[in-house]
């Protein structure tokens, strides 16, 4: 709600403060021009003046506004428009001229005031320094002056679609805090570094699960035969095959089998409700469904074949363990993850290979894995971020200790397979972190990576104090699991999601899909 005081025509040949505040409304449509917001505003400061002797004192009694020490009642930002005559006053022997002065109070959040001189239109701001910093209020007079040089050339132009920003603020926010070039890839398949890795290391353990190891060679042979059996079962490169099994090693041999023969997984956690699994099988229009016989019977449909992990080992475990040629495209399908719809239906986002490499690259570097690393998955497949877990450690020789579905829901079994395992690095949500804690978990240096949820300041400072590094990582499933990263230091307040990972651009944009200043 502007302000405004004015000086009435009556008094100004006499000497004294005349002046009555004057509260006004202004309603902003998003979709209004700036000539007829010009116009309201008018019409609302014509319509205020009929009542304007009305002592502001009164007004405020009469209304009975909720008094909070934090903001002044019924308006905040304060317009002084000085428009009456400013020549040399002499009184007799007396010769009166302005003076500034420097009140070092704020008595508003905002407080603008201008006058009208031989030279223009000249004015300052007045603001409370708990709420601004001198770099913000000095922004914001460029700002009115950019908006106001763009209303004076487009006044039919909607008010959202201004320009608010100057040339080198633009610049700024859209390239120069954009700038995250990433190296080139030497592949383009989210599983292409895996199987570089398998050639380099086969004797290395890659996944565990429970004290059953596979080594790097071991898991690239047992997916290609899955793979092998898959195509001769009728996938093929762009298809969608179900991913239906419990938390195990076998879960990780069956999602690169599905990506090794160049179609899509989508997965289907067996925790998840019937009829949810039900919808995802038939909207995916799955060919295929991989499976293992505890589960054999519960997604089964006329128009899906099922394919048993331990059920038809026999059976694949005869395939050849050559690769089977097929180069997937970067644009080409990598997983399906169902969402939460805004229609209360669930959505499936498909995700290509490119970006999933581009993303796994990226977080090689910052926040960082290498072959030493040990990391504990606890994610479902469900959720995009067991992306990382998985593939993100094969792609660096890492190890994936595999934790089961009642171990990663239970604080005290989750800190001792950490504990025994020689975990390095553990990516979880805000609420699990909480279940480790209340548990009593010491941390003993693991590189925490937290995101899913927004990272409280005081849990921050409970995981600093026992981890080695503890990063908030950001980003929606479209977007490729995480498109910003930051490392968390001492501090107050909330917690940064950071900056655009490499080969990632992020754009803070207003409701009108325009940029907004730097601190907005």
């Amino acid at each position: 709600s502007p302000m405004a005081g004015r000086t009435r025509s009556e008094l100004e040949g006499l000497i004294g403060v005349f002046v009555n505040t004057l509260v006004l409304r202004a309603r902003f449509a998003p979709g209004m021009t700036f000539r007829q917001l010009l116009r309201q505003v008018r019409e609302a400061q014509v319509g205020a003046t009929d009542h304007q002797d009305l002592p502001f004192e009164q007004l405020v009694e009469a209304l009975q506004p909720v008094r909070d020490m934090s903001r002044s009642p019924l308006f905040q930002v304060m317009f002084v428009l000085q428009n009456a005559p400013r020549g040399p006053v002499a009184l007799q022997a007396l010769k009166l001229q302005p003076l500034e002065l420097e009140t070092r109070t704020a008595k508003f959040d905002l407080l603008m005031q201008v006058a009208e001189t031989d030279e223009g239109l000249r004015g300052y701001l007045e603001y409370d320094t708990a709420l601004f910093l001198p770099p913000t209020v000095e922004r914001m007079v460029e700002h009115l002056r950019v908006l106001l040089e763009g209303a004076l050339a487009r006044p039919d132009e909607q008010v959202v679609r201004l320009p608010l920003l100057t040339v080198e603020e633009r610049k700024r926010l859209l390239e120069t805090w954009n700038e995250t070039k990433p190296e080139p890839l030497p592949w383009v398949g989210m599983h292409s570094a895996f199987e570089a890795q398998a050639k380099k290391t086969p004797e290395s353990v890659a996944v565990v699960y429970e004290g059953r190891a596979l080594t790097y060679g071991q898991l690239d042979a047992q997916s290609t035969r899955l793979a092998r059996h898959l195509v001769k079962q009728g996938v093929r490169p762009e298809g969608r095959v179900g991913l239906y099994v419990e938390r195990s090693e076998g879960m990780v041999v069956g999602l690169l089998a599905i990506l090794k023969t160049g179609a899509s997984y989508v997965p289907l956690d067996p925790s998840f409700p019937p009829e949810r699994l039900a919808y995802m099988r038939d909207d995916s229009g799955m060919a295929v469904l991989v499976t293992q016989q505890s589960l054999r019977g519960g997604l089964e449909s006329a128009a899906t074949k099922v394919v048993s992990l331990d059920g038809d080992a026999e059976e694949y475990g005869r395939e050849e363990t050559s690769g089977l040629g097929v180069e997937v495209a970067a644009e080409s399908v990598a997983y399906v993850i169902y969402t939460s719809g805004t229609t209360g239906r669930p959505k499936g986002v498909q995700v290509p290979h490119g970006p999933v490499a581009r993303f796994l690259s990226a977080m090689k570097e910052e926040p960082g894995l290498k072959a030493e690393d040990v990391l504990v998955a606890v994610t479902t497949l469900s959720f995009d971020i067991a992306v990382l877990e998985l593939l993100l450690p094969l792609s660096v020789g890492g190890r994936v200790v595999v934790a089961p579905r009642e171990t990663a829901v239970d604080g005290k079994k989750l800190g001792a397979l950490l504990e025994a395992s020689g975990a390095t690095v553990l990516q979880a949500t805000p609420s699990t972190w909480r279940l480790l804690l209340e548990a009593g978990w010491k941390g003993a240096g693991v590189k925490a990576l937290t995101g899913g949820e927004a990272l409280p300041r005081e849990l921050a400072k409970a995981l600093r104090e026992r981890c080695g590094a503890v990063w908030n990582v950001y980003g929606p499933t479209e977007t490729t699991v995480w498109s910003t990263a930051h490392e968390v230091e001492e501090g107050e307040g909330p917690v940064s999601i950071g900056r655009p990972i490499a080969g990632t651009r992020v754009y803070v944009l207003d409701g009108a899909l325009q940029p907004v200043p730097e601190g907005v």
